[in-house]
Protein backbone atom coordinates (compact mmCIF):
# COMPACT_ATOMS: atom_id res chain seq x y z
CA UNK A 1 0.00 0.00 0.00
CA UNK A 2 1.03 3.60 -1.14
CA UNK A 3 0.62 6.71 0.13
CA UNK A 4 -2.19 8.14 -2.86
CA UNK A 5 -3.15 11.46 -0.44
CA UNK A 6 -3.40 14.53 -3.04
CA UNK A 7 -2.26 17.67 -1.66
CA UNK A 8 -4.90 20.68 -2.90
CA UNK A 9 -5.02 24.25 -2.57
CA UNK A 10 -7.45 26.91 -3.25
CA UNK A 11 -6.42 27.01 -6.83
CA UNK A 12 -7.80 23.13 -7.26
CA UNK A 13 -9.67 21.93 -4.34
CA UNK A 14 -13.17 22.89 -6.15
CA UNK A 15 -12.11 21.28 -9.53
CA UNK A 16 -10.91 17.91 -7.42
CA UNK A 17 -13.61 17.65 -5.26
CA UNK A 18 -16.10 18.26 -8.09
CA UNK A 19 -16.40 14.56 -9.03
CA UNK A 20 -16.07 11.34 -7.30
CA UNK A 21 -15.79 10.53 -3.47
CA UNK A 22 -13.17 12.53 -1.91
CA UNK A 23 -11.86 12.40 2.22
CA UNK A 24 -10.24 15.61 2.70
CA UNK A 25 -8.16 16.42 5.30
CA UNK A 26 -7.61 20.03 6.72
CA UNK A 27 -4.54 20.13 8.60
CA UNK A 28 -2.46 22.92 9.71
CA UNK A 29 1.38 23.92 10.58
CA UNK A 30 0.80 24.37 13.83
CA UNK A 31 -0.99 21.23 14.92
CA UNK A 32 0.26 18.27 16.81
CA UNK A 33 -2.67 16.00 16.38
CA UNK A 34 -3.02 16.43 12.18
CA UNK A 35 0.56 14.41 11.65
CA UNK A 36 -1.23 11.71 14.14
CA UNK A 37 -4.61 11.88 11.19
CA UNK A 38 -2.26 12.69 8.44
CA UNK A 39 -0.66 9.28 8.85
CA UNK A 40 -4.38 7.66 9.17
CA UNK A 41 -5.25 9.32 6.17
CA UNK A 42 -1.92 8.09 4.22
CA UNK A 43 -3.04 4.58 5.39
CA UNK A 44 -6.34 4.55 4.59
CA UNK A 45 -5.34 5.91 1.11
CA UNK A 46 -3.63 2.20 0.13
CA UNK A 47 -6.45 0.59 1.72
CA UNK A 48 -9.50 2.19 -0.19
CA UNK A 49 -8.18 3.18 -4.24
CA UNK A 50 -12.10 3.47 -4.97
CA UNK A 51 -11.86 6.95 -2.48
CA UNK A 52 -9.52 10.27 -3.53
CA UNK A 53 -7.94 11.55 -0.62
CA UNK A 54 -7.04 15.23 -0.24
CA UNK A 55 -4.92 17.22 2.12
CA UNK A 56 -5.37 20.75 2.34
CA UNK A 57 -2.89 23.43 4.61
CA UNK A 58 -5.34 25.95 6.11
CA UNK A 59 -2.40 28.21 6.53
CA UNK A 60 -1.84 28.59 3.16
CA UNK A 61 -5.51 28.05 1.63
CA UNK A 62 -7.65 30.48 3.56
CA UNK A 63 -10.04 30.96 0.63
CA UNK A 64 -11.23 27.22 0.69
CA UNK A 65 -11.27 26.92 4.26
CA UNK A 66 -13.60 29.91 4.93
CA UNK A 67 -15.82 29.05 2.17
CA UNK A 68 -16.10 25.29 4.18
CA UNK A 69 -16.46 26.41 7.39
CA UNK A 70 -13.51 24.56 9.01
CA UNK A 71 -13.20 25.97 11.98
CA UNK A 72 -10.48 23.84 14.02
CA UNK A 73 -8.07 21.34 12.98
CA UNK A 74 -7.88 18.94 12.31
CA UNK A 75 -11.35 18.32 10.68
CA UNK A 76 -11.89 15.79 7.53
CA UNK A 77 -14.81 16.54 5.46
CA UNK A 78 -16.22 13.29 3.07
CA UNK A 79 -17.42 14.55 -0.34
CA UNK A 80 -19.54 12.66 -3.22
CA UNK A 81 -19.63 14.59 -6.25
CA UNK A 82 -18.67 17.91 -4.61
CA UNK A 83 -21.40 17.80 -1.81
CA UNK A 84 -20.19 17.66 1.93
CA UNK A 85 -21.89 14.02 3.38
CA UNK A 86 -19.92 13.73 6.85
CA UNK A 87 -17.82 15.33 8.80
CA UNK A 88 -15.30 14.51 12.09
CA UNK A 89 -13.93 16.98 13.92
CA UNK A 90 -10.66 17.03 16.26
CA UNK A 91 -8.59 14.01 16.13
CA UNK A 92 -10.36 10.27 15.62
CA UNK A 93 -9.33 6.63 15.95
CA UNK A 94 -7.99 4.98 12.70
CA UNK A 95 -10.96 2.92 13.07
CA UNK A 96 -13.59 6.07 12.97
CA UNK A 97 -11.85 7.56 10.06
CA UNK A 98 -12.10 4.01 8.13
CA UNK A 99 -16.12 3.33 9.25
CA UNK A 100 -16.79 6.91 7.73
CA UNK A 101 -14.70 5.96 4.57
CA UNK A 102 -15.72 2.78 4.02
CA UNK A 103 -19.37 4.35 4.18
CA UNK A 104 -18.58 6.85 1.85
CA UNK A 105 -17.43 4.26 -0.84
CA UNK A 106 -20.60 2.20 -0.36
CA UNK A 107 -22.86 5.28 -1.24
CA UNK A 108 -24.52 4.47 -4.61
Amino acid sequence: MRDQVRHLTDHDFDTAVQSGKWVVHFTSNNCPPCKAVKAIMAQLSGELPELSFGELNANDNLKTVMVQQVGGYPTVILYANGRPVDLLYGSKSASIYREKAQALAARG
